[in-house]
């Protein structure tokens, strides 16, 4: 399956434009990381056990808290 290489960026009113492109640059990290590693998450999401969910979880955050700081570079 060919996925869509799209990227969705949640905007909240009164976003000045620094925070759009923090955003924006944040969410190309996270995309780059999970792409970097897309064999974990394929294993990962076609495991369908709670152990799995936790796993990804846990992931899913460490890829927020290792992307956010780079974004803070902007503004």
């Amino acid at each position: 399956m060919k996925f869509q290489q799209n990227i969705l960026l949640c905007l909240r009113e009164g976003a000045t434009a620094s925070d759009i492109i923090a955003g924006l640059l944040q969410a190309c990290y996270v995309r780059k990381a999970l792409l970097k590693n897309m064999s974990f998450w394929d294993q990962a999401c076609d495991n369908n056990s709670g152990s799995s969910r936790q796993v990804i979880l846990e992931e899913w955050f460490r890829v927020a808290q290792r992307t956010n700081p780079s974004s803070r570079l902007v503004g």
